[in-house]
Formats: structure tokens, sequence, C-alpha cells
């Protein structure tokens, strides 16, 4: 699963279902449900795969995985919104799965590390992706070969994180590495969560820290469900209201559009696969504001663009729990009337933004955003259309 910043959603691609059978079905989440993409193309039924969003090409990249079978696939396939088209790069990782993948903002690139290939052998090589080409990296330090970690690129720091997984003893570790596009640097937290593997993390841009939720312990008897934060220098543990349940194999993003994580699905210690969707907000509250439009003509329409869009009609519209940021309306076509220019204003938390036009010889429009803070809990479970499966 990753954010497709350029179209706004979260995407997911593929995984299992509860009996077992592989998938290759694509989902996106727009903050609120879940739809179901038809694309011409797309990558084979598999799981265990990788996915990263490549900023510097608009596309999300996914590689490898495992498809139950005796080879496992080392094809590279890009989603744009619509369809995935598969790459065909001069160099490639070899075939693996439960690695994994994060986009490195600093240098532009997708990076690899890990995995686990057919014969159970673990991997920890490094690999970039510049939306062309794979380059092997040539770390003077690096991670055991591992397979089951988790990674996510800390922004505030501009540095891959990588945590936890399993070496090729089955031994379950605790590690935090970094990646600063050139070398790993093991780091030494006072505070860290317990050994894990098939966890999941993603980045919380809003609040600068990495989320980490979930996995299994190291004597395979114990789910987790606790959430950790990496600030760059330590670990910390959270303790909020609301959780989701114990979980392995549960794939996460961070929504920018909404300012949450995301997180979807996974296997629970009862051995059921789940379609349940969360969203994280670190018990902080998240700058939403209210954008209220208003016009003097009922045959009025308009659509709101900014850090989540919005469309209304009328003499009178309302948007409640609207992200904070920069938004502009365009009116529709009325006949009898000249479409106004664009407006545009800033919704702040608890700051009020007012733009008012007076449209000679027609009608009188009037657009206020207002802004506020309002709170939610840590983890919201979403119980709407989603996918069936992990």
């Amino acid at each position: 699963m990753a954010y497709d910043a350029a179209r706004r959603q979260v995407v997911l691609f593929g995984g299992y279902d509860g009996r077992g059978n592989l998938l290759s079905d694509t989902w996106v989440w727009d903050g609120t449900n879940w739809t179901q993409k038809s694309p011409l193309n797309s990558p084979g039924a598999v799981a265990f795969h990788a996915m990263a969003y490549d900023a510097a090409h608009g596309q999300v990249v996914l590689f490898g995985g495992s498809n139950f079978s005796s080879n496992y696939p080392s094809d590279t396939w890009v989603w744009d919104g619509t369809n995935w088209t598969r790459k065909t790069p001069l160099n490639s990782p070899a075939p693996r799965g439960n690695h994994a993948m994060a986009y490195d903002t600093a240098h532009g690139q997708v990076v690899l590390f890990g995995g686990e290939d057919f014969f159970s052998d673990y991997l920890n090589d490094t690999w970039a992706w510049d939306g062309t080409n794979w380059t092997q990296k040539s770390p003077l330090n690096s991670p055991t070969p591992l397979g089951g970690h988790a990674m996510a690129y800390d922004a505030a720091r501009g540095q891959v994180v990588l945590f936890g997984g399993h070496d090729a003893r089955g031994n379950l570790l605790g590690n935090t590495w970094v990646w600063d596009g050139t070398n790993w640097t093991q780091e030494t937290p006072l505070n860290s969560p317990a050994p894990r593997v098939f966890h999941a993390m993603a980045y919380d841009t809003a609040r600068g820290q990495a989320v980490l939720f979930g996995g299994i312990d190291s004597l395979r008897s114990q789910y987790f469900n606790d959430t950790w934060v990496w600030d760059g220098t330590n670990w910390t543990w959270n303790s909020p209201l609301n959780s989701p349940t114990p979980r392995i194999f549960q794939a996460m993003a961070y929504d920018a559009a909404h300012g949450q994580a995301v997180l979807f699905g996974g296997d629970d210690n009862l051995g059921s696969v789940l379609n349940d969707t969360w969203v994280w907000s670190a018990g902080i509250p998240i700058p939403l504001g209210s954008i209220s439009v208003t016009t003097n003509l009922p045959a009025a329409s308009f659509t709101i663009t900014g850090p989540a869009n919005y469309s209304g009609s009328g003499t009178s519209f309302s948007q409640a729990n609207a992200p904070v940021g920069n938004y502009t309306i365009t009116y529709g076509p009325v006949s009898g009337y000249s479409a106004p220019p664009d407006e545009t204003g800033t919704l702040a938390a608890g700051g009020t933004v007012g733009v008012h036009r007076q449209l000679s010889g027609h009608e009188h429009r009037g657009t206020n955003l207002h802004g506020a803070r309002f709170g939610s809990a840590p983890w919201r479970i979403h119980q709407l259309q989603r996918p069936g499966h992990q």
C-alpha cells in the first residue's frame, strides 16, 4: 500500500483473501471510502510485495512478492492513477518477498532493502529506483540479512528508517537503522519496541514522526497491537484509547490529503484475514476547519479544490472538518451570468478568512473559510465499503 500524492489517494494492490486465494485487484482510499479500479493492465496476483510512491515521477512503484508457486516474480510495475505499466529496467533486484521499500525524498529515489527469496535465503542488499532503472548500492555498513522488516522515510531528518525483521537463523530483531542515501547507520535509542516481524510503518508528516504498529514477538506467541513513534532519536510508546486488534501483515500508508496514517487488513492471532480500515491521528487534534459558500442564485454551482476537494450548488453550502490549507473555489457557468474568476482563501486553525465579491450587473457571491481545531480519537475505524481481503 502506498499514498499516491498526485491523485491524493492511498493505493492498495493484491494480497490474499480468507480462503488463501491470491488477489490482483487495485483499490484506492479517498479518506472516506474504498473504490475498486479497473485497469487495462495489472501485475499478476501476488502477496508479500512492497510498494512506494515515486514523487519524482508521480507514480506508485510495486516490486516483487510471492505468487505461492515455484517462481517469485521480479517485476517492477508503476501505477499512474488509471493503469499499471510493467517496466523493463536493465538491472533489477533478485526475486523476493517480505522486503521493504520507501521513497527517499532527499535523493529522489525509491529505496529497497532485504527480503526473502524462494529458497528461504535472507537478503541484505540495498537498491535504488530512479524511475527507469534499479541500481544496487554498496554501503560500508548494512543491517544483517532480513525479512519481514518495515521501513518509512523520515522527512524531518531526511533519512529512511528501518525497524525489526527476522534473520536467517529465525531470530527476531529489534534494531533501528537509518539510511542517508549512501550508508546504513544503526541507532541506539534508549527505548525501543520489542523485537518483532511483519509489523507496519508509515511517516506521519503532520507530526514529524514515523509510526509503527503491530507485528509478532520473538516467541511467535504474542501478536502485538501496540503503537510506537520515532522522533529521530528515540522510540516512544503511545497508549491510544482505541486501537486495531493485534495483527500481522497489515499495510500502512500516510494519507497526506487528510493528515492521517491509514492501516488496512492483516492476519489476527486466530488465523482470520481482516479487512478493517483504521486511521491514526496520534491523539493530537488535527487542524481542521469549516468552509461555507453563499450565493444569491439557486442555479449557482462550484467546486472547491485544495487539501481536500468538494463541490456544491445553490445559495448555501457548508463543509465541516476540512483540512487546513489553501483552497480555490471555481464557479460553474450559469446561463445569463458571467462566470466570475476563481477565488482563493486560506483555511487556518483558529482563524477566519472571508472572500466576498460583488459581480456588477449579476449576482453577489460570498465565500468564508472558518478555521477551527477539532479533536479525534487516536485510532478511528471506518466501517464503510472496503476491499474484501488483506
